[in-house]
């Protein structure tokens, strides 16, 4: 018999919203390649701030110096992906137990929570993000602290996400997972794989 799933986690970007840091960096005429992605790294695990982060991905640019400017372009164009999962989220809230595990800076959760009241949805201690616990999801560890936190096994646990190679990182962590598409699919594997209640 199928192990009953106690409490479903949300990756946060490319999942209930659009991607922000490569938009902001390309409106200025910057790329993301090797140097930001390396930064990016420092910054979501609680190395670097975000203003570091910017500082170090337009060192060399002509957008050298306009580094506060776009850090607060980053915050401007934040928005809801289409057929994301915020609108699942909620009609999941009450009935099941929800968590966040992010690859993202707590600065920039705090400013997709002022926008969309994304956190009243989910329980305080599993809104984990990676900066405030420095791992992110290329190793199991966040994803074993979701599981203490939660107080459940990893078989009562799921997990989406829209990139493949953190879907099989929660799985080696003992989750069960799903690769996060749009928010009907995501509801129809909720109810027809799963039977969570309320997923209609």
């Amino acid at each position: 018999m199928k192990t009953q799933i106690k409490v479903i986690f949300w990756d946060l970007e490319d999942v209930c919203v659009k991607n922000i840091i490569e938009p902001a960096l390309n409106s200025y005429g910057v790329e993301y390649g090797d140097i930001q992605r390396k930064a990016w790294k420092e910054c979501i695990t609680g190395k670097i701030n975000e203003r570091e982060f910017f500082r170090r991905a337009v060192e060399g640019t002509e957008s050298e110096s306009k580094v506060d400017e776009i850090l607060l372009r980053a915050t401007e164009i934040i928005q809801l992906k289409e057929n994301g999962a915020l609108p699942l989220i909620k009609s999941l809230y009450s009935k099941i137990r929800q968590g966040v595990i992010s690859n993202q800076a707590l600065y920039f959760t705090d400013y997709i929570d002022k926008k969309f009241g994304i956190k009243k949805y989910i329980e305080d201690d599993l809104f984990i993000v990676s900066s405030a616990v420095g791992c992110d999801k290329s190793g199991t560890k966040i994803f074993e602290i979701a599981l203490q936190r939660a107080g459940v096994k990893g078989s009562e646990a799921l997990f989406f996400d829209d990139k493949q190679k953190y879907v099989d990182v929660s799985v080696r962590a003992g989750l069960n997972a799903e690769l996060f598409t749009t928010g009907d699919e995501a509801e129809r594997v909720l109810r027809e794989k799963y039977q969570i209640i309320g997923s209609a």
